[in-house]
């Protein structure tokens, strides 16, 4: 805790405590996040994630709104393979945060954007190219830089 809230005379309790009032958020949030990432590994499923994401909650972890530490208790394989399909999404993320469009074929983002772009894929390598050829100068002048 910070050094303000400490010596504060109102004592307010942590936010990861069960009774600060953020538990809800979380738990909806959690719900709404696992909703899109199963839409994106399962388009049959073709429910809106953020308003009808409690039954699948619920067929899942048997519980409507879990925290993400029950999720993980009641089934870590789903949580894992939530968390190993984002991981999957990082180059597209990249390549969406840089070039406001995605060579790949999944949108790793919540709202609709260009997937299979020719620019973003010819950008990618264009970057890429400039770090591997960085990072073979840096190896190579490797004294000086260090």
């Amino acid at each position: 805790m910070t050094g303000a809230v400490v010596l504060s005379f109102y004592q307010f309790p942590p936010p990861w405590a069960a009774h600060s009032g953020l538990k809800p958020k979380h738990t909806m949030n959690m719900s709404q996040v696992y909703a899109v990432g199963y839409q994106q590994r399962h388009q049959e499923w073709d429910k809106n994630p953020m308003l009808d994401c409690v039954a699948l909650m619920e067929s899942t972890f048997g519980e409507p709104t879990p925290s993400l530490l029950e999720m993980l208790r009641r089934n870590p394989v789903a949580v894992l393979y939530h968390f190993w399909w984002n991981i999957s999404l990082i180059p597209s993320g990249i390549q969406l945060l840089l070039f406001n469009a995605s060579a790949g074929a999944v949108n790793p983002d919540y709202f609709p954007v260009q997937l299979r772009s020719l620019r973003a894929l010819l950008l990618s390598i264009l970057v890429a190219g400039i770090l591997v050829h960085g990072l073979l100068l840096l190896c190579r002048d490797r004294r000086f830089w260090w």
